[in-house]
């Protein structure tokens, strides 16, 4: 319903010249445990609790291996020094005919961090989801004082995660196919299709934001 939601409000948007790179359109939802449950079995890892389970939506950069690896050391290291577990990391499938030319050329290579909280490093609840916040703020920094390229996290949390891009708001579920999986269910749902006005659109100011807020 909220993809259908948003494809609604496509006529807010922007569209580029090549008629399928829009200002950037995304969806906020609980997380789906049962979804990332399965594909951690996949990846055989056993998940931990739901409740001890956090997921971070990262954006690396595409063109550079050596950076990407950087950037997840960076992640496994600050996790480390905090006692939460690295778990694994993810590619998320991505459909690139779903992109327009220029949305294709910009695109960061779309990646999943998966983080278990242990007893040591706080307790379940608000106090993780706060450390998760602090978690990613200082991961980002660090990346930029080590020289890393490209390292955005567009949530990380216990709770909820966001999909976005440049991508119109109908082609938001075609070029991420997690969104269409039976398994993936959110009991909510916080959609946005952006017209950029004084910032030029890229893949880190879609919207909508890791927390609630407006401007």
């Amino acid at each position: 319903m909220a993809l259908e939601a948003l494809a609604n409000h496509a006529h807010r948007g922007a569209v580029a010249d090549d008629r399928k790179s829009g200002d950037g359109a995304g969806i906020l939802t609980q997380l789906p445990y049962d979804f990332f449950n399965r594909e951690l079995r996949r990846m055989g890892v056993e998940p931990p609790h739901a409740g001890d389970l956090a997921v971070g939506q990262l954006y690396l950069f595409r063109q550079d291996e050596a950076d990407r690896a950087q950037a997840k050391q960076i992640i496994r290291d600050v996790c480390a020094e905090f006692k939460l577990e690295v778990l694994t990391f993810r590619s998320v499938p991505v459909i690139d005919s779903a992109l327009g030319r220029r949305a294709e050329s910009t695109r960061p290579w779309m990646e999943q961090v998966f983080i278990r909280r242990t007893p040591e490093a706080c307790a379940a609840g608000d106090e993780f989801e706060r450390l998760l916040y602090l978690v990613r703020k200082i991961i980002v920094n660090r990346g930029r004082e080590e020289g890393v390229q490209r390292l955005y996290i567009a949530s990380l949390s216990n709770r909820t995660i966001v999909y976005k891009g440049l991508v119109l708001a109908q082609e938001l579920a075609h070029f991420y196919p997690d969104l269409s999986d039976e398994d993936f269910q959110t009991s909510i749902a916080v959609f946005h299709q952006r017209y950029s006005t004084n910032t030029f659109p890229t893949w880190e100011r879609a919207q909508p934001f890791r927390l609630l807020c407006h401007n």
